[in-house]
């Protein structure tokens, strides 16, 4: 399910229609550009250099912080740098 125009540091309110023919169920998102771990920190920043030059895939997937264009390169830990400090709130 895309989503476009999300706003950071927010936790959304995402409602599927008809899944698995059920009632509608609103499921929590939360949106924090950097963050592979729930807090954008050094650890954050870490772990995304470690993965530089991967293709995402099950485990490696919160790496790709900024387009999700499927690999961790360096923007990816230009934009967690820039982030450190920020958090859901």
């Amino acid at each position: 399910m895309p989503l476009t125009n999300v706003a950071n540091s927010r936790t959304i309110q995402i409602t599927p229609n008809g899944v698995n023919g059920s009632t509608n169920v609103v499921v929590p998102q939360s949106v924090l550009i950097g963050d592979t771990n729930g807090t954008v920190n050094a650890s954050d920043v870490s772990q995304i250099k470690s993965r530089i030059d991967q293709q995402i895939d099950g485990t490696t997937f919160r790496s790709d912080v900024v387009n999700a264009d499927g690999y961790i390169n360096a923007v990816d830990v230009s934009i967690a740098k820039s982030s450190v400090g920020t958090g859901l709130p």
